[in-house]
C-alpha cells in the first residue's frame, strides 16, 4: 500500500520556515494547514497536548536536524553518480530507524471507494482491488501524537517513496532555501531566484559589456556614415 504523496514537501516547508518566537503559534497553525484540504485538522490537538510543540527552542533544534539531513543530500547530489554513497546518509537512516523503534510510527487503514472521487484519485499509486463490478482502494494514513512524530513520519514516508532524494538547495547562492522537484532541471525555488541567478553571473555581465560595446561601435559607424 502507498499513502498520499507530498510528505517531502512538508519537510522542505519546515526546513525553509523562518521561525519567529513571537508569532510561532500562528506559524505552526499555518504550517499544519493541509495544502490539499485547506484546514489543519490536527493542529489544535497537537498544540494543546504536545508541550514540546509550544517550545520554540526544541522546534528550532528539530528544524536544524531536518536542515542538516537535506543539506547532506544536496551536497551529495553535486558529486558524480559513481561517487555517491548511501553511507553519507548513515546518520539520517539510523535516526529514522531508531526513532521508529523507540517511539513508534503509526498508521490507520481507510477503505476508499470510487464515489470518494477526490480521495480516490489521490491514491494513484495504490493497488485497485476489484470484486465483481466494484472497485476499492486501501489507503494507509500515518497518524501522530506529537509534532516531532509528525516530522519523523514525513521523513519515513519521503524515504519510502524515494522523494527525499529529489531535494536540493536553490542554485542561487544567496537564497539558501531547499527545494523539491521530480525533474532534474528544477534548480530554483522561484522565478525571482532564477532571474537573479541568470542575470548576475560573471558570464552574463561580460556578455552585457560586449553587447554594449558592440552597440556603441555600430552607433559610431552610423554617425560616421551620416557625416
Amino acid at each position: 500500500m502507498r499513502v498520499l504523496t507530498g510528505w517531502v514537501n512538508r519537510l522542505v516547508a519546515f526546513a525553509n520556515l523562518k521561525i519567529d518566537r513571537t508569532i510561532w503559534k500562528s506559524q505552526f497553525y499555518e504550517f499544519m494547514r493541509s495544502p490539499k484540504f485547506k484546514h489543519s485538522w490536527r493542529a489544535d490537538d497537537l498544540w494543546m497536548e504536545d508541550a514540546d510543540c509550544r517550545d520554540v527552542l526544541k522546534i528550532r533544534r528539530l528544524q536544524r536536524r531536518v536542515q542538516k539531513y537535506l543539506e547532506l543530500i544536496s551536497q551529495d547530489k553535486c558529486k558524480p553518480k559513481e561517487q555517491r554513497r548511501l553511507s553519507t546518509f548513515g546518520e539520517l537512516l539510523e535516526d529514522v530507524q531508531s526513532y521508529s523503534m523507540e517511539n513508534g510510527l503509526a498508521h490507520f487503514i481507510l477503505v476508499i471507494k470510487p464515489e470518494d472521487s477526490d480521495l480516490y484519485k489521490s491514491f494513484y499509486q495504490t493497488r485497485v482491488t476489484k470484486w465483481g463490478g466494484e472497485k476499492i482502494k486501501i489507503g494507509k494514513f500515518p497518524t501522530y501524537n506529537s509534532f516531532e512524530q509528525y516530522i519523523y513520519t514525513c521523513l519515513a514516508e519521503a524515504l519510502e517513496s524515494g522523494d527525499l532524494f529529489n531535494t536540493a538547495r536553490c542554485a542561487r547562492k544567496n537564497c539558501g532555501k531547499f527545494i523539491f522537484g521530480e525533474r532534474k532541471s528544477k534548480q530554483f525555488c522561484d522565478n525571482n531566484c532564477r532571474w537573479a541567478y541568470n542575470n548576475t553571473r560573471e558570464a552574463r555581465k561580460r556578455m552585457r559589456r560586449v553587447n554594449a560595446e558592440r552597440r556603441r561601435k555600430k552607433g559610431l559607424e552610423r554617425i560616421a556614415n551620416f557625416s
